[in-house]
């Protein structure tokens, strides 16, 4: 199985993060683990799944565990339409805590 690719970058104080691969069981864990260090004082989040091919139910977990580490700032969630990102976020409505665009 081939591991996600984790890329940060930092513009005007917003972090954005490009993922590439499947975003699932341990690569999911460690985006989590990794994810609250890099979110310090940050006005906004940007995740970018479009080269991500799969995710499941721990992935979709550390990216809500991002929204709760920024509180009411944005999370912005970059994916193409018919992703199984879609699907989670109607299984677990809640789809208010992130916005989404492709």
């Amino acid at each position: 199985m081939e591991q996600l690719k984790v890329n940060y970058t930092t513009e005007a104080n917003h972090l954005h993060v490009t993922l590439a691969g499947k975003l699932i069981l341990m690569d999911a864990l460690t985006l989590k683990a990794d994810l609250p260090d890099k979110i310090g004082g940050v006005t906004g989040v940007t995740i970018d799944l479009l080269a991500v091919d799969d995710i499941d139910l721990t992935g979709f977990n550390a990216l809500l565990m991002t929204k709760k580490h920024i509180g009411d700032k944005p999370l912005h969630i970059k994916v193409q339409d018919g992703h199984e990102f879609h699907n989670l976020v109607h299984l677990t409505k809640f789809s208010d805590q992130f916005i989404i665009s492709n």
